[in-house]
Order: structure tokens, then C-alpha cells, then sequence
């Protein structure tokens, strides 16, 4: 699989193309599908933004940039759509696991410390201040416990590619956190 989609691919689909739309739907609709569904985390909601991620593409297919990066176009459609129906549905979003993924310190006695609203808002702060690729790794192998084998696969990048956005992300993670403690 290519690393990226071509320009002739998306000269065809502002030419009103169906099967640069497939093209281009095939590429990213899983991608897509983990990085909505780390706003929402519903996979029926998060299956239904990312066709409408591509209803809007189709529908805006002739202001689409050629110069710009299809990557950021599609990936802001998605972010966006994502973040308006939160705001629209005015869903708090607390991920059960989310809790396993601090690092809980200070707590001799086994006791579990209940993170906060505002310490969950800090949390999602720092994660999106991430690089969209760290971001995307990042909440792949933690929200979905999945493998560097199979974000690898996923993201069509190497194994230590992985690796490297996961360690780079904790080492900031880490250090947004300190800096706003």
C-alpha cells in the first residue's frame, strides 16, 4: 500500500470521480474510523462521522486545495465533525479506561484515585496537543490496547516507527503534565 494518495487521484475526484472517491475512502476509512472513534468511543456513532466524513469530502470535492495535503483535509473533516456532534449531543466522554492510563502515585494503601473533571480535561489537553501522527499512535495502542504489530499495519508504518511515536508521546505527555502541576 502507497503512503499516500496521488494528485491525479484527487484531480479525478474534484472531476466528480466515484472511483477516486472508492480510492480514497479505502485508503483512509479505517484510520479515520480509530481517530473518530477517539472522540466518541461508539463505534456505531464513529462508523456513521466517518461516512459522513466522506459525504462532506464528496460534497466539497471541487474547493479541495491540490497543493495542500489531502491527509490534513480529510483529518480536519473528521476532527471536526467529531467535536460537533460532542457539542451537539452535549456528551461528557470518560473513557472506563481511561483511569488505568494514569499512573497512579501516592497511593500506598491500593486506594484508586478518582481523577477529577478537570484533571480529565487536562489529560485530553495534552493528548491533543500532540503531533497528529504521536496523537493517532498514541490512542490506538491506549485506548484500544492494540499491538506496534498491529498499529503498524493500521497506520501502514513500520513497527519501530511505532515505537518511536509512542516514546516520544509519553516523554511529552509527561512533561505537558509536570509543567501544568
Amino acid at each position: 500500500m502507497e503512503n499516500e494518495i496521488k494528485t491525479e487521484t484527487i484531480l479525478e475526484l474534484k472531476k466528480g470521480s466515484t472511483l477516486a472517491l472508492r480510492v480514497i475512502y479505502n485508503f483512509y476509512s479505517k484510520k479515520i474510523f480509530f481517530f473518530i472513534n477517539s472522540y466518541t468511543y461508539n463505534k456505531e456513532i464513529s462508523e456513521e462521522l466517518v461516512q459522513d466524513v466522506f459525504i462532506r469530502l464528496w460534497n466539497n470535492r471541487e474547493t479541495i486545495e491540490i497543493d495542500s495535503s489531502i491527509n490534513s483535509y480529510i483529518y480536519t473533516i473528521a476532527k471536526n465533525m467529531a467535536i460537533d456532534f460532542i457539542r451537539k449531543k452535549r456528551i461528557v466522554i470518560l473513557p472506563i479506561d481511561s483511569v488505568n492510563q494514569m499512573e497512579i502515585s501516592n497511593y500506598n494503601d491500593g486506594e484508586l484515585k478518582v481523577i477529577t473533571e478537570q484533571e480529565e480535561s487536562l489529560i485530553k489537553h495534552a493528548i491533543d496537543s500532540l503531533p497528529l501522527r504521536q496523537k493517532e499512535v498514541f490512542e490506538l495502542h491506549r485506548n484500544y490496547n492494540l499491538t506496534y504489530k498491529q498499529i503498524s499495519t493500521i497506520l501502514d508504518i513500520s513497527v519501530s516507527a511505532v515505537e518511536k511515536n509512542i516514546s516520544s508521546a509519553l516523554k511529552k505527555l509527561k512533561f505537558y503534565l509536570q509543567k501544568k502541576n
